[in-house]
């Protein structure tokens, strides 16, 4: 492999060897990245933990495979074995073997890659913060497992490989990072759970190893020529590139076709609609969802919709700002984040929630029923959000209703991005200047201040599961990596907003830079399926990068996210993941079709048919998951319902666009092969839920016809 970009070459080091890599700059020459070695901690059983009982796992001789390098050690019990082969271009492969000859006590068995002096780190991306010493990046919270750093044009990454050998899956994995010692470790770590939300390692945390072998393994890719801060964007493609193929039929997260699921979420979304304490943001994408049902179905629309549309034109406004909590049937200040001071609870408004229930009022309004006090109701709080609208582009992010006075937390945050889609979407009813202008103003806001230095933080980020604390504030970077906390929900706003301001405005600086966070948000998808948790998860999301979450409800936004970009840039990658990333959003939902699910809700008693856990969680003995307790203001079952209507409305089941010549299986079926012939496209696939049924064909030129698939067969269709 003439052209790989790596070179690498064992280097004596007193009694031991490294391994020096050098890496291909974008001019040809050479340069080095780095020096990888071991690290080993471990001592027999029953001894005490002193140098003379603890073996030093060092490499001391290797041997030449063509071009790849084997390196070897042995001490005492313990022997090591580490091959370092050329994988691609791109990429090298590393394998490491440590085998103990009697029982002993892991602490740490990992490869540390120590960058070299000259390698400065411009920017980096991990999938979770460390900001204390003892802390690591346990596997735990390896959604997407990858730790990249970016110097100039050049990012290099470590992606640990995800197929786990048997004897070792209950000894934790971990990766730890500083932008401070230049230092990236993957290997075994043993670790705890710290507030349910960080890891942490203690020199006490070890684990019992039988005689045996573990192994770990991992790639270390290097890509040059990419943009300035930019190459998070090849990390996230390669990884994928990498995951995505390992994938079989059997480990999809889909059980049965989207419309048995969607009949389980409309009967619980209706149910839903009934209550008098779910907030207005929930209500409206609820409501709009059960409409869609309706529509596709050819049926009445529910009066509980009629209903939530009337409550929310009826709730109380002063001066275009109104409520959007209730107690009881009761008006109040309210927020759902209980853990907030009252001064945000008890007497303010978040503009974000209410720019939610406009931008679905104004769907109302489009696509189910043209109102007038629809529209009255969004313009008249349009024109307050415009004029609320600071010097610097953004939007305060909590109001007081009574004074208006703009509150300080979050003030200058990515919630801006929900103002950007309620703008956007009001502008195509009523297409007054300001509006876009004040959209426009909101987007350059996003790009400066929130893209740019990745500051991704809204409210959700600090009064949840994983709330503030002395390490963990607005604006405060972890100190060992220089990163921000990240909320995985602003990222997916902001992308869908850099979107629908292209789709308003035609300018294509919108797109370019929403493609740009769409690829960070790529980045906290799950891409395996974790041996710790025993559902389908290949496909769905985190909620951030200080929480240990799994199977998060911002999936399903998400996939429909990923399908938009995907019509306006024709990269296969965005539907693939927007297809996964769909089907994930129904493996917590209460079903009988989710059999892995069932077991884990029998303390729960009973669950109405149709509900859908907002997240679970891994549990700390690696065996079994976490779900949270069943919450009467669930929004999950209601979104999942809106977005996946939504998208059969526009995708159909299979997607076929002409002009690229590519075809998706969406509900139930994958695309085998694509071929363009003298009558237009042959598209083959095959259905993999065991059903006969028919499937609805939708293309990119607007046309539409069903096809009658046989059960677990291979099909063909003629577009």
């Amino acid at each position: 492999m003439a052209d790989s970009n790596f070179k690498i070459k064992p280097v004596k080091q007193g009694n031991k060897l490294v391994l020096s890599i050098e890496c291909r700059n974008s001019s040809g020459t050479w340069k080095s990245a780095g020096v990888l070695q071991p690290k080993v901690i471990a001592s027999a059983q029953n001894t005490l933990k002193l140098d003379i009982f603890t073996p030093k796992v060092e490499w001391h001789d290797f041997i030449k495979k063509g071009r790849s390098i084997i390196l070897t050690g042995r001490d005492g019990i313990a022997r090591i074995k580490t091959g370092v082969f050329f994988h691609s271009r791109d990429i090298l492969r590393v394998e490491t073997r440590i085998g103990f000859t009697r029982s002993v006590c892991l602490e740490i068995a990992k490869d540390i890659l120590t960058l070299s002096d000259d390698f400065n780190i411009d920017n980096s991306w991990s999938p979770h913060q460390t900001p204390l010493n003892e802390m690591v990046i346990g596997d735990m919270a390896f959604r997407s497992p990858v730790v990249m750093v970016q110097n100039d044009d050049k990012v290099l990454a470590i992606i640990p490989k995800i197929k786990i050998p048997k004897n070792n899956i209950m000894i934790p994995r971990g990766i730890t990072f500083s932008a401070q010692s230049k230092e990236i470790s993957f290997g075994y770590i043993p670790y705890k759970l710290s507030g349910n939300t960080y890891f942490v390692h203690h020199d006490d945390e070890t684990i019992d190893v039988p005689r045996s072998t573990v192994s770990y393994s991992y790639f270390v890719y290097l890509k040059n020529g990419c943009k300035k801060n930019e190459g998070y964007r090849n990390v996230a493609n390669r990884t994928w590139q990498l995951n995505f193929k390992l994938q079989s039929k059997k480990s999809f997260a889909q059980k049965t076709t989207f419309e048995k699921y969607l009949d389980y979420a409309n009967k619980y979304s209706i149910k839903q609609l009934k209550n008098k304490n779910i907030p207005l943001h929930f209500a409206l994408q609820t409501a709009f969802g059960v409409a869609l049902a309706a529509k596709r179905k050819n049926e009445q629309i529910p009066v509980e919709v009629e209903s939530i549309i009337k409550t929310a034109l009826d709730s109380p406004m002063k001066n275009g700002l109104f409520k959007e909590m209730r107690k009881d049937g009761e008006w109040i200040n309210g927020s759902v984040f209980a853990d907030m001071p009252s001064r945000y609870k008890n007497e303010s408004v978040r503009l974000s929630d209410l720019s939610n229930v406009c931008y679905f009022l104004c769907r109302f309004y489009s696509e189910i029923e043209k109102k007038q006090e629809i529209l009255n109701f969004v313009i008249t709080y349009a024109e307050r959000l415009v004029l609320l609208q600071k010097h610097g582009g953004h939007i305060p992010a909590w109001v007081n209703y009574e004074t208006g006075k703009s509150q300080r937390f979050c003030n200058k945050s990515a919630e801006v991005s929900s103002h950007i889609i309620f703008l956007s979407e009001l502008a195509k009813i009523k297409p007054e200047k300001r509006y876009l202008s004040c959209a426009r103003r909101a987007a350059n806001f996003i790009i400066h201040k929130i893209y740019q230095p990745g500051r991704w933080e809204d409210t959700e980020l600090f009064y949840t599961t994983s709330p503030q604390w002395k390490y963990k504030k607005p604006k405060r970077k972890d100190e060992i990596q220089k990163s921000y906390s990240v909320s995985v929900s602003a990222i997916q706003n902001s992308a869908a907003a850099m979107l629908n301001l292209y789709n308003s405005t035609g300018i294509a600086r919108y797109r370019r830079f929403g493609e740009k966070i769409l690829d960070q948000l790529s980045l906290y998808q799950q891409i395996w399926q974790p041996p710790f948790i025993d559902l389908p998860c290949f496909g769905g999301f985190g909620s951030m990068n200080t929480d240990i979450q799994w199977l998060d409800s911002v999936q399903s936004s998400s996939s429909k996210i990923y399908f938009d970009y995907y019509k306006q840039t024709g990269k296969k990658e965005y539907f693939t993941r927007g297809t996964a990333a769909l089907r994930a959003s129904f493996v917590l939902m209460n079903c009988s079709e989710n059999e892995e699910l069932v077991s884990h809700t029998k303390d729960f008693g009973k669950i109405d048919k149709g509900y859908i856990f907002s997240c679970c969680f891994p549990s700390s003995n690696r065996r079994k998951i976490i779900l949270p307790k069943p919450d009467e203001l669930n929004s999950a079952s209601g979104q999942v319902l809106c977005v996946t209507e939504d998208i059969l409305k526009n995708y159909g089941d299979l997607y076929v666009d002409t002009k690229r010549g590519k075809a998706f299986g969406i509900n139930g079926v994958i695309v085998t092969k694509v071929e363009r012939d003298l009558a237009g496209l042959a598209v083959y696939g095959e259905d993999f839920l065991g059903r006969a049924r028919s499937i609805l064909v939708k293309t990119d030129i607007g046309t539409s016809f069903t096809a009658k698939i046989k059960k677990s067969s291979r099909f063909e269709l003629q577009v």
